[in-house]
This record gives C-alpha cells, structure tokens and sequence, in this order.
C-alpha cells in the first residue's frame, strides 16, 4: 500500500468513525425524542431540541476528506437537517 492509499485509508477511517459516532448521538436522541413525546415531558423535549443542534455542529465539525472535499457546509451543498425550521 502506497503513501497515497494509506492516507486515504486513514481519512476513511476517520469518516467512519465520525459517522458512526453521529450514529450513536442521534440514536440516543431518537430514544429521547420517544419518550418526550410520549410522558409530554417539555423539559425533555427541550433538552432534546438542545441535543439535535449539538449533532448539527458535530456534523459541520469535520475538517475534509480524503478527496479534499470539505465535510462541512457549503454554500452549493445542503446539509442533512438544513431545511428544517428552527
């Protein structure tokens, strides 16, 4: 494996992870969400609303990839959640 495809690896690898890691947040918030709903709790729903902003900003948190794209936001790419109301 060359310098080039070893560095690609790496950047994949740390996509990976960060998706996965966003995964496990917004799983947790999908739970959180249920329950709020569910038991009318606001203060959880509010917490919640708190929640889904921070996994806005772990998403945009990403520098670039292996390809030299960036991660985050561009003014001619959508980001997922970027038309719902706030």
């Amino acid at each position: 494996m060359g310098h080039t495809d070893h560095a690609f690896e790496s950047e994949l690898a740390e996509v990976r992870d960060h998706v996965l890691l966003m995964g496990a947040h917004v799983e947790g918030l999908i739970s959180a969400s249920m329950r709020a709903l569910v038991e009318r709790d606001s203060d959880l729903s509010h917490a919640t609303l708190e929640s889904d902003r921070e996994i806005d900003e772990l998403e945009l948190s990403s520098t670039s990839c292996a390809c030299g794209c960036s991660r985050g936001a561009s003014p001619s790419r959508p980001t997922f959640g970027s038309s719902r109301r706030r």
